[in-house]
């Protein structure tokens, strides 16, 4: 089911954003010497690295205190030997690992002190600040030749139960030509660090731009930065909540825009979402939304396409998403592998990137909630093409743990599909996939690498790593909860 061939409803007729470029295969920065770098480059060599997280892990025997494991890309792509794990009990790295920190519960990168090399920013959303539990605080580990080292605190909030951290994204969000952050804010809205940045962490400048409403206070989670209007300065999407007397209500997609003076009024997308990703499915110029929202049944009886989770695919356009264009698939949609059931948790794990090589970028869905064959829970992915029509079930695939060529067996609990990466790791214009199993061998977790032919993924040549191979604790690490994203 293509979109229509001509939008006309979006957001709104004054619409601005990215200086990223527009499909994650090719995001780049640009450094003080005007050389251009990707995003996630963090020891400049020309190829992208990736981040995996595994917040809930035991570290110097706290557990909970979480770490990061970026791999380094190269010629031959990805392998387990060009590793580094970074926690905070990492030499350099600000803070002390604690029971319950959360550190990787959010990553995003982007080269913040204009150096060329790609910097790591790491939430974590658990972070104790004197008394105050679960205050969070985002960390920047610095990129260069040899890789990331040392860092600095970008942001913290002595603030009890404000988990700062579970958001953060990375863009030119004021059109300056440096890259800044984006995390939860005010009143539950955004708050935007300037760059450039110094090595001490601090920022060319702060500013704020709450989320309060007038049905309640909004909340930021999940967020993801591309230009989706077209207009050079980065935009923001997310999933936020509003609350009020009555409670939070389910989490919406929310649309903020920047400008020169920095983000304009939020916009609610009206669909529900958990988390979103951006990239440019239909080649267009516009970076396109696709909004994951897992249902877990509560709330099919309100709309039957949340039965076992739902995307929703907004078009870029020149004045924003367009919100009357919008198309969304079920897996009891035409072409979508599977059957739309309570608890499968479609819509999880979303990433966007070009996996043919054809200059269109494709969709990557989590189902880490997916039965099959007496497996409850042993978790899947459904791939899904673009085109010059947008995101198209034609061809639309679905991968998991029994699938040939895949390594290991897929067992119940193991969550396969939570986090979904799509990256071209070794240049060659296609973007590997990489896929999180948080639950796998009794939630240690472990991450699959998955080549990409022009014909789009294939399980030929496989591999996987769990904590075993990053020499960390294995009990309850969940590695394979997230990866890195702009």
């Amino acid at each position: 089911m293509p979109r229509r061939a001509i939008r006309r409803t979006a957001v709104s007729a004054a619409v601005v954003v990215s200086a990223s470029l527009l499909t994650p295969s090719a995001h780049a920065v640009t450094s003080a010497a005007g050389t251009s770098r990707l995003q996630d480059d963090f020891n400049g060599d020309g190829y992208r690295d990736v981040a995996v997280t595994a917040p809930t892990a035991t570290v110097s025997g706290k557990a909970g205190a979480g770490y990061v494991a970026v791999l380094y890309g190269s010629s031959s792509g990805l392998n387990s030997s060009r590793k580094k794990v970074i926690s905070q009990d990492t030499a350099g790295i600000p803070g002390a690992a604690e029971s319950g920190d959360s550190f990787g519960s959010a990553v995003s990168s982007a080269d913040l002190d204009k150096d060329g090399y790609a910097d790591l920013i790491v939430g974590a959303s658990g972070e104790t600040l004197g008394t105050a539990r679960g205050a969070g605080m985002l960390t920047v580990v610095w990129g260069g030749a040899s890789g990331l080292s040392s860092g600095s605190t970008l942001i913290s909030d002595p603030d009890p139960s404000k988990y700062l951290g579970v958001g953060v994204a990375a863009g030119d969000f004021d059109g300056d030509g440096s890259e800044d952050v984006v995390t939860e804010g005010p009143a539950g809205g955004l708050q935007m660090l300037s760059g450039p940045f110094r090595r001490d962490g601090s920022a060319a400048r702060t500013a704020a731009f709450p989320g309060t409403l007038t049905e309640g206070s909004l909340s930021a989670g999940r967020l993801a930065a591309a230009d989706v209007d077209g207009d050079g300065i980065t935009d923001v999407v997310g999933s936020a909540e509003v609350h009020s007397d009555a409670g939070s209500g389910t989490p919406n997609a929310v649309y903020w825009r920047g400008t020169p003076s920095g983000f304009a009024e939020h916009v609610f997308l009206g669909v529900p979402a958990d988390e979103v990703a951006l990239g440019d499915l239909d080649r267009d110029g516009y970076a396109d939304v696709v909004a994951g929202h897992w249902s877990t049944g509560y709330d099919e009886d309100m709309d039957p396409m949340s039965k076992g989770g739902m995307i929703t695919v907004f078009y870029g356009s020149a004045v924003g998403p367009d919100i009357g264009g919008r198309v969304q698939y079920n897996q009891d949609s035409a072409g979508v592998p599977g059957a739309a059931e309570s608890f499968d948790g479609f819509g999880r794990g979303i990433s966007v990137g070009d996996a043919n090589g054809d200059g269109y970028a494709d969709a990557t869905v989590g189902v880490p909630g997916e039965d099959f064959d007496g497996k409850t829970d042993a978790g899947a992915l459904v791939a899904l093409f673009g085109s010059a029509s947008g995101l198209s079930t034609s061809g639309a695939k679905v991968y998991h743990q029994d699938t040939t060529g895949m390594p290991g067996a897929a067992e119940s609990a193991d969550a396969f599909g939570t986090a979904t990466k799509l990256v071209d790791a070794n240049k060659d214009g296609r973007a590997e996939l990489l896929v999180g199993a948080p639950g796998e061998n009794s939630r240690e977790g472990a991450v699959w690498v998955v080549r990409s032919t022009s014909t789009g993924i294939t399980t030929s040549g496989s591999w996987s790593f769990g904590p075993g191979t990053l020499g960390t604790t294995k009990a309850a690490a969940r590695l394979g909860s997230g990866f890195n994203h702009f």
